[in-house]
């Protein structure tokens, strides 16, 4: 028998939201010869998820536990479950506590898997937000695979290319994915970067080891309504905003310091470094000014850690004083 590990990281203040993501794993549809084990992190959820699950039912294939840990994030829960998974385990599948897959999802992902193909993602909607990722959110993933040679239910991408693609529009939300854990078995999520950008930090490290990528043009993700700690902070207004805003500079900086970065990759990322550089200094100016001079704790966390910041973050703040005023600069 063969074994595919899904990680679950859950933080949630709903009741019934982890239950839905349980249920479309209950009626996946697995080929003979797979099981599936689920590995649900409780990273100190106020609705804890050993009361979530007292209404779930599984087939025998399908068999789940429950680790707890006090809150440490999304990338700390989701290292935990990639430690808790099975020395058997020969796929990773991850899934968000609120997302939902159709039934074949893993039934394709194991497919993939069986033609040679050790990365494999779909596209996703999320509702208010997308019906179709790739093609809404995701041009150049979208011309990619079209371009891309057909071959059994799956579209194979060039490797060289897939994480230039992650880099620029991260086509490979998290729920989407199913890998071969053998490519990179000692690979976590940082959770240095909070909840921006350690999803995109380590999908790109992971796609830099694909040989053999894919995309499955079948099935498409639900992303939930759920708590959302990303969403949840989008509004300039929100305190936690600009966290997102280092979230991404320190995200692009960790990319940019990947060995085996494909030098396409690498350009793009520069370029998004260099505008989230730019995003992050008039964000810290419209901070500074609007708290009466008080410069955010933000901008010395990042001095801190990066010494570079004393080069660029007063560059940045210049070109954005004097391009925003001409228009050739929006945040």
């Amino acid at each position: 028998m063969s074994l595919v590990s899904v990680i679950i990281p859950y933080y949630q203040r709903k009741a019934g939201v982890l239950l839905g993501a349980l249920r479309g794993i209950a009626n996946q549809d697995l080929p003979d010869g797979w099981r599936v084990e689920v590995i649900i992190v409780d990273d100190g959820s106020p609705r804890p998820a050993r009361d979530e699950v007292r209404g779930a039912a599984f087939p025998p294939s399908v068999r789940f536990r429950i680790v707890e840990q006090e809150n440490r994030g999304a990338a700390a829960a989701r290292n935990r479950g990639l430690d808790e998974a099975s020395p058997e385990t020969t796929l990773i599948a991850y899934l968000d506590s609120d997302d939902s897959w159709p039934r074949d999802h893993l039934a394709l992902g194991i497919r993939a898997h069986e033609l040679g193909h050790d990365f494999c993602f779909s596209d996703n909607r999320r509702a208010g937000h997308h019906t179709s990722h790739i093609k809404e959110g995701a041009p150049k993933t979208a011309a990619a695979i079209s371009r891309a040679s057909q071959g059994h239910q799956f579209v194979e991408l060039p490797a060289q290319s897939l994480a230039g693609l992650i880099v620029e529009e991260f086509p490979t939300q998290a729920s989407t994915v199913v890998h071969r854990r053998e490519m990179a078995p000692g690979l976590r999520f940082d959770p240095r970067l909070g909840n921006c950008g350690e999803d995109v930090l380590y999908f790109v490290a992971l796609a830099s080891r694909a040989r053999h990528p894919c995309f499955n043009p079948t099935t498409v993700v639900e992303c939930g309504s759920g708590f959302n700690v990303f969403f949840g902070r989008l509004d300039w207004e929100n305190p936690s905003f600009m966290d997102i805003q280092l979230g991404y500079v320190k995200c692009y900086a960790a990319i940019l310091r990947l060995s085996d970065l494909e030098p396409g990759a690498r350009a793009i990322c520069r370029s998004k470094l260099r505008r989230k550089r730019h995003d992050f200094a008039f964000h810290a100016l419209r901070r500074t000014v609007k708290d009466r001079g008080r410069i955010p704790p933000q901008v010395r966390s990042i001095a801190r850690d990066d010494r570079t910041t004393l080069l660029w973050f007063p560059a940045a703040m210049c070109r954005v004083l004097l391009l925003h005023p001409l228009r050739l600069y929006k945040p």
